[in-house]
């Protein structure tokens, strides 16, 4: 299994590397992508967590199946409330049959006001 923010949703944080949407960069839904790498179908359950700077429209959580081979793209509507450094929402992706689990690790964007 593989996840990554979709394509043009995200950027490198200069100071850590780590991938994060960033607040700006954001083309409204922000999108979490993910590929099944196996020969087999994957049932996933997807939870985002509370973000203290963000308000959200979208499922906290759900269940998908991703075929072999394929991928599915999970979206939420995210809105920064605040300004200043904001933690990133974490996101927790869980793999029934792999019995495995994935959680992003909250890096911090800079919300400017507008």
């Amino acid at each position: 299994m593989a996840a990554q923010w979709a394509a043009g949703h995200g950027s490198a944080c200069p100071r850590c590397g780590r991938l994060c949407p960033m607040f700006g960069a954001w083309r409204p839904p922000a999108a979490l992508q993910l590929r099944n790498t196996t020969a087999q179908l994957q049932e996933l359950l997807v939870v985002v967590a509370e973000s203290q700077g963000f308000v959200y429209s979208g499922d906290k959580q759900q269940a998908l199946s991703i075929a072999p081979r394929e991928t599915s793209t999970v979206k939420w509507m995210l809105v920064a409330h605040a300004t200043g450094l904001l933690p990133c929402p974490a996101v927790k992706v869980t793999a029934s049959r792999l019995l495995c689990q994935v959680v992003t690790q909250s890096s911090y964007v800079s919300v400017l006001p507008f």
